[in-house]
Order: structure tokens, then C-alpha cells, then sequence
């Protein structure tokens, strides 16, 4: 996450949507950079235009900057120039969180973008990443199916959801006024198949009661709602292992609506 000084000078430099989550937003888009040499922005003077990504040598001495010299070089870089990060253009579509127990806790988020054009070149570092390249999700879940890929279940879960929208405008239609919900995962074993489980909000199941028995989950002034059916409520995945330990198949059931509401009564704006 950008913080500190770096946060500060970018805070000063670029004009800020009302966004609760900015410094995801804006750490994700260094990390973007850093990782694969993309580097996502829009013009200062017109910061509703169309996102563009940055000639690549600016783009790899944005990276040298960040990787070297830390967020506040990062963002002093940034706003010596004539551009500003694309954080207005991300559309939040994921919030996932570490389950309880583990060493290290994250709250990670996941963020769509409508890229006009071609998809830009991408060339992964090394010491940041394993590889960059483009894949539709469909592709991205063959790949794990074969063996070919690592997925995570954040990872396969959202991917296994974008694939249902058959066009670009749907999926951000849908991402500028779904509700996200954030996941907790609670994991255990199927008793029957003696393999991983891992229980998501509004599973009959699952354990935490301000999922369950509240039936929100609150992010400022908004929450979303589950909305369960009559048959056995399930929101789960299921998970395939081999001996060696490698996760070879997730199966998502979810039976749940999520949709948003506010304690005052007033409908949700969509997401910036």
C-alpha cells in the first residue's frame, strides 16, 4: 500500500475521486508498474479522459524509480510530469481478506479497467514477478485446469465470475453498481471427500455471525445484503489437492444473492 510520504505528494498532485479505498487504488497501480513495466495514467489537465499506458521507457524508469527508491521517488516522479495515475478508470470488483490463524494477514482488492484499445505490451520483472502476460479468463482457468498454472481461490474465484459476461460493457456495467462483498474464508474439511473447504459469507456453515446472522457486511456507509434461498444455503469452494500437495481443482457452489442497501433507507450510487 502507498503510504507515507509518497501517498502525501500524490494526494497533492492529482485530482481525487470521493474513494474510501484510495490508497489500494493507488498502490495497486505502482504495483502494476513495478511488477510488469505498465504503467496505467491519464493526461493532469484532463483527468476524465481515457486511460493510456506510458511509452515503455518511460514506463521501465518509472519502475527503476519505484523499485529503487520507494513510493515518495515513485510519486515524486509522477508529478514532475504531465500525468497522473488512471485511479478514476478502476472499478472495485473484489475484496478479499487472509483467513484467521495464518502467519501474515492481507486485505487484498481487485480492480477492473476498461482499456481502450489494443491490450498495451507488458514485460515482467524478475525479481517482482514470475510472468506478465494477456489471457481472456476462460483461457486463464484452462491453463489451471492443465496443470500450467498456479491459481489461488481469490484468484480462480474472480476469474471464474468475469467469464460469465460475454461483452466488455456488461462486465463494466455490472462492475459500476454490483456490491462487494468482502471474503473472509473459513476453511475446513469436507467430511466426505476428506479434501479442503473453504466457506464463504452466507454459507449455512459459515462462522462468523455478522455475516450470518446480520446478513451485511459494512463498509462505510454501505452494506450489501445476502440474500439466501429456501434450499440449502451454500457459498463455498471446493477444493482438490494431490498427494503432493499441489491444488488441482476449485468448484464454486453459491446459491446466494448479494445486493446493495443503506441503513438509511438511501438507494446505493454506483461505484466511481
Amino acid at each position: 500500500m502507498l503510504g507515507g510520504t509518497g501517498a502525501r505528494l500524490l494526494l497533492h498532485s492529482i485530482p481525487l475521486p470521493d474513494a474510501e479505498d484510495l490508497p489500494y487504488r493507488l498502490a495497486g497501480l505502482r504495483e502494476l508498474t513495478e511488477e510488469c513495466s505498465l504503467a496505467l495514467v491519464t493526461d493532469r489537465q484532463a483527468s476524465q479522459g481515457a486511460p493510456v499506458a506510458l511509452p515503455a521507457a518511460a514506463a521501465e524508469a518509472l519502475q527503476r524509480v519505484g523499485l529503487d527508491d520507494g513510493a515518495a521517488a515513485y510519486a515524486r516522479w509522477l508529478s514532475s510530469t504531465p500525468w497522473t495515475p488512471a485511479i478514476r478508470h478502476l472499478l472495485p470488483w473484489a475484496h478479499w481478506l487472509t483467513p484467521e490463524g495464518t502467519p501474515a494477514r492481507y486485505s487484498t482488492r481487485f480492480y477492473l479497467m476498461a482499456y481502450p484499445g489494443p491490450p498495451p505490451a507488458v514485460r515482467f520483472n524478475p525479481t517482482e514477478a514470475s510472468g506478465a502476460r494477456w489471457l481472456a479468463p476462460a483461457e486463464a482457468l484452462h491453463e489451471f485446469a492443465a496443470g500450467r498454472m498456479t491459481l489461488w481461490p481469490p484468484q480462480w474465484t474472480i476469474l471464474h465470475d468475469l467469464q460469465q459476461f460475454p461483452t466488455l460493457d456488461g462486465l463494466v456495467a455490472h462492475a459500476r453498481t454490483h456490491p462487494v462483498l468482502p471474503i473472509l474464508p473459513h476453511f475446513t474439511r469436507d467430511p466426505a471427500t476428506k479434501q479442503p473447504l473453504a466457506l464463504l459469507p452466507g454459507d449455512e456453515a459459515y462462522p462468523h455471525a455478522d455475516y450470518n446472522e446480520g446478513g451485511s457486511g459494512k463498509g462505510r456507509s454501505l452494506q450489501v445484503r445476502i440474500i439466501r434461498p429456501t434450499e440449502p444455503v451454500q457459498h463455498r469452494l471446493q477444493l482438490t489437492r494431490s498427494p503432493e500437495g499441489q491444488l488441482t481443482n476449485i468448484t464454486l457452489t453459491r446459491n446466494i444473492k448479494v445486493e446493495p442497501f443503506r441503513s438509511d433507507n438511501r438507494e446505493m450510487q454506483p461505484a466511481l
